[in-house]
């Protein structure tokens, strides 16, 4: 079957990889949408927009009357004016150029101009791509050589999601998107009117290259953004959940990875063949995969390492989280001006009788609790969850944990210090002789975090201290709403 694949150039964020990246041919709608464009045409910061309006409306004024007049700092005026002379806005006694003040007086009179866009939806989950391909001679829409020898894997796509064309607010969300980007790069873009958002209905139908790669850091697999921005983290979430999903690209997934780590064919009751653990069941790698993958011992290794056991807790605690209603701690930390995160959390950990930790707790910035609920699991942020999660809910694992480990944060930050100093290459290799003493902590977490009855590793027999719970919901985990 031959694809319509888009060209967008051959993005590759990836670090050192294991083996080579395969490729994904994700499918997408792509809706044409009309709206003005954004820019500003002066070039001015807002500063130099008060001044020259202020020299406009008035007359000649030295920099001392606008200081007067707009309550800028004297220095910062002088500054103003020198660049307004030297772009050639004012002269050197700062009246305004004619030429210059007509456009401006003409400024407010300017007729939009509407240009065309392409808004994309992939197929999968029904997510929109947080990407505008603005369309003109000098950036038209291509399309992949068909004389291009390369394999892809095609994502299914859900019917479902072919017949809901996107609405003006998404056409914002994905400017908003962007405008993110474009700010970390200086520059500065206003966002339309929705009412002069025009959607055609009827889209088209593509399909995205998308590299995939495990990375050598972790072992995880990382999906490249297919417009060259990055990582995906929208379609590495939408895969998880394909994943939970298809048994099929499940398998293929793990005969993928299996083939990157191991190469070569093992060689019958050799020593590359190993039992699997109890937990790397099927139900497990749906319902925990990334959890699951941290757990499992890389190969020709008998323990875990620092960074496999850190991962874990991650996971553990992400999954967690997910299994229980997030949203009010999400909404709470969203609103809470991050000085007063500190508080906040260290409020909630007495509460739930956690020592505090010798080091403050660190603020949790939007863009952080945004990568949860796309799917990602970073320390900071899923514990801040979980004890805010615990603070309201007397049956959170949490609370069990704690009755055990008071010191729990401390702990896990000692963890978190060791696997740090191995990534930054102090000590010997990341590949332990014998079991770790955080080995066992961890996993005593893990089988506290999550229900016993999917075979989750524990400790050993007769030494939990942890209290054991009656619950074992299998309800399967998802951030993705």
């Amino acid at each position: 079957m031959s694809l319509r694949l888009l060209d967008y150039g051959r993005p590759t964020p990836f670090g050192e990889t294991i083996g080579r990246p395969d490729r994904l041919a994700w499918p997408v709608n792509a809706y044409r949408v009309t709206l003005p464009t954004s820019k500003d045409d002066d070039g001015l910061n807002p500063f130099e927009r008060v001044i020259l309006k202020i020299l406009d409306a008035v007359g000649v004024m030295d920099a001392r009357r606008l200081e007067d007049e707009t309550r800028i700092p004297l220095a910062l005026v002088k500054g103003i004016l020198l660049r307004l002379q030297d772009k050639g806005l004012i002269d050197e006694h700062n009246v305004i150029i004619k030429s210059r003040g007509d456009n401006l007086k003409d400024q407010g009179e300017k007729i939009p101009v509407f240009v065309t866009a392409l808004l994309f939806r992939e197929l999968a989950t029904g997510k929109i791509l947080p990407f505008l391909h603005f369309l003109d001679d000098a950036n038209p829409l291509r399309q992949k050589e068909e004389t291009e020898k390369i394999r892809y894997r095609a994502i299914r796509l859900g019917d479902s999601h072919k017949k809901h064309p996107p609405s003006q607010n998404d056409v914002i969300s994905a400017m908003r998107a962007m405008k993110r980007r474009a700010a970390a790069f200086g520059r500065d873009e206003k966002m339309p009117a929705v009412q002069q958002i025009k959607i055609i209905r009827s889209p088209e139908s593509y399909y995205l290259d998308c590299p995939i790669a495990v990375q050598k850091s972790d072992g995880e697999f990382r999906i490249a953004d297919p417009f060259g921005n990055g990582f995906s983290l929208i379609l590495e979430s939408a895969f998880v959940q394909l994943l939970e999903q298809n048994s099929q690209l499940s398998e293929w997934l793990l005969k993928w990875k299996e083939s990157l780590r191991n190469p070569r064919p093992p060689k019958q009751g050799g020593a590359d063949e190993r039992l699997k653990e109890p937990f790397e069941n099927d139900a497990n790698w749906q319902r925990y995969p990334k959890l699951i993958a941290s757990l499992r011992l890389s190969e020709y290794t008998r323990f875990r390492s620092i960074s496999k056991i850190y991962a874990s807790i991650e996971w553990a605690l992400f999954y967690a989280c997910c299994r229980r209603p997030f949203e009010d701690a999400i909404v709470k930390l969203k609103f809470t001006s991050q000085s007063e995160h500190l508080t906040l959390l260290g409020n909630a950990a007495k509460s739930v009788g956690l020592d505090l930790p010798d080091f403050e707790f660190r603020a949790v910035p939007q863009g952080k609790l945004i990568d949860f609920q796309s799917g990602e699991a970073e320390f900071g942020t899923v514990l801040a969850i979980s004890i805010l999660q615990a603070e309201k809910d007397e049956s959170h694992p949490l609370r069990r944990i704690v009755s055990a480990h008071p010191d729990l944060i401390n702990r896990l930050l000692g963890i978190k210090k060791n696997r740090d100093e191995k990534g930054h290459g102090r000590g010997g290799a990341d590949a332990p002789e014998a079991e770790l003493p955080a080995d066992r902590f961890m996993r005593e977490i893990v089988h506290a975090l999550l229900p016993t009855s999917v075979s989750l590793p524990c400790p050993l027999p007769g030494r939990t201290r942890i209290p054991p719970s009656g619950k074992t919901s299998m309800r399967a985990p998802s951030c993705r709403k």
